[in-house]
């Protein structure tokens, strides 16, 4: 019989190999996040933080499977961050199927800038059974201090400099 603290030791060493499967920690001290609102949520934001959610757009996606969390994307992800910034802003505008202008995005979009708290997020590596949660996403279940806003023709320049749009601004 193999002694219990091998065979704990053991599950507890697979369970953390099987979580770093999925997650992978944001220890980078110059890690940058982006987290796309609308400009409408921004006060609230800055005065109560970024609590975790069941946002809108996630709870039309995935229904029950969805958990409070906080979604952020690096630079690399800043098409994901666009495509879910223009979907706010259609829902906004009660516009179904609809590409927002540079002018929508202008006036009601904002881009929060996360970079204090980058290390309360985890990067998603897979997502095989995580619901909502897409490779390369981050997230957190902590409230999150945002260390600057992007909006207007700061937001603007912000997409066009990282193709978040692939050319679609107009």
């Amino acid at each position: 019989m193999v002694p219990y603290c091998i065979v704990s030791s053991f599950f507890i060493n697979t369970i953390m190999t099987f979580r770093d499967f999925f997650y992978e920690n944001t220890t980078d001290d110059s890690l940058r996040l982006y987290h796309g609102t609308l400009i409408d949520n921004v006060a609230s934001i800055l005065a109560q933080g970024l609590t975790p959610t069941v946002g809108k757009f996630t709870q039309e996606l995935y229904k029950k499977e969805a958990i409070p969390t906080v979604f952020a994307s690096d630079s690399k992800g800043a098409r994901a961050v666009h495509c879910a910034l223009s979907s706010q802003i259609q829902r906004k505008l009660n516009k179904g199927n609809y590409i927002p202008s540079s002018a929508d995005i202008s006036k009601h979009g904002a881009l929060l800038v996360i970079h204090t708290n980058a290390g309360k997020f985890n990067k998603h590596i897979s997502n095989q059974n995580m619901g909502s949660i897409e490779p390369g996403n981050y997230t957190s279940t902590e409230t999150i201090t945002i260390d600057n806003v992007l909006k207007g023709n700061d937001l603007l320049q912000w997409i066009k400099d990282h193709n978040a749009d692939e050319g679609e601004l107009r």
